[in-house]
């Protein structure tokens, strides 16, 4: 394991790419007013009436 030691002006954070992407793309989610109030809309709905990823995705 490499440790590395940096010098740093502001207070900062280290992520895993992984982690990094992941903040990404809820930023970029975040950022569409449009596809928030859909979410908003949809997780609105009563649970019976909302559909299964598999309902959706799958092959027929």
């Amino acid at each position: 394991m490499d440790i590395k030691t940096i010098k740093v002006k502001k207070p900062s954070v280290i992520l895993n790419e992984d982690k990094y992407e992941e903040l990404k793309e809820t930023l970029e989610i975040l950022s569409n007013s449009d596809l928030v109030r859909s979410i908003s809309k949809a997780l609105a709905e009563p649970k019976e009436k909302r559909k299964s990823h598999e309902e959706v995705f799958s092959k027929k």
